[in-house]
């Protein structure tokens, strides 16, 4: 599904230019679990912001099903990344004047569904993590790992080929977190793609595959 090959991405601050990704190689197949583990600043959230077409390498190639991404422009970077990938954030990102399936809907009106059919795509996708029996609720009315999981719902209801999980437990105490890497995992054993970045080595051991980054380099760790 995704190709990076000897992926470049430099910072400039002040007169010093740091590499934040350098030479990245690396190949993602469909329905892999991978997560991407680093400390603070070594690159892990600047590697996925390419990955999620959210930036551009300064150099390499990024092939997303063999295509090379690197070549399009940003209104069709946009519409793979619309399309394709969906995103998990820490910090759930919910707009808190609308309803679980309200924000579970975002996603698919944004993209020309009717509105018949974006709430009952949203609220099938609630009912199948857990979340049927809140999907009226207001963000403010759920708990941390309940928003987690609207969350989640809002990036598979336009049923994309990956997801990208930028430190999805972060916000949540430990046993939540548990909650949330038991949702993913079964959201792979059913088929997901997932990239998950983690500075969280226990969470990131939860994967099939790990990648570890540091000054902006790979080296990788088969797990299971």
């Amino acid at each position: 599904m995704i190709e990076l090959r000897s992926l470049v991405k430099n910072f400039t601050l002040g007169e010093e230019t740091i590499t934040a990704v350098n030479h990245v190689e690396l190949e993602v197949k469909r329905g892999e679990f991978i997560a991407v583990v680093g400390p603070s600043g070594s690159g892990k959230s600047t590697l996925m912001t390419i990955i999620g077409l959210l930036d551009r390498a300064d150099e390499g190639t990024y092939l997303f099903d063999g295509q090379d991404v690197t070549q399009l422009t940003d209104d069709e970077q946009a519409e793979i990344r619309n399309k394709k990938i969906g995103f998990v954030f820490q910090s759930f990102h919910l707009l808190q004047n609308l309803s679980a399936v309200e924000n579970v809907m975002v996603p698919l009106l944004y993209g020309g569904a009717g509105e018949s059919r974006a709430r009952e795509a949203a609220a099938g996708i609630l009912e199948r993590i857990g979340m049927g029996n809140r999907k009226e609720h207001l963000p403010n009315q759920l708990s941390g790992g309940q928003q987690q999981r609207v969350a989640i719902a809002r990036a598979l209801v336009g049923e994309p080929e990956l997801i990208l999980a930028d430190e999805p437990t972060g916000a949540l105490d430990q046993n939540t977190g548990r909650e949330i890497m038991k949702l993913l995992l079964e959201l792979n054993e059913e088929g997901q793609t997932i990239i998950l970045i983690t500075h969280d080595l226990g969470i990131a051991q939860q994967a099939k595959r790990i990648v570890y980054i540091e000054d902006g380099v790979l080296r990788e760790e088969n797990v299971q």
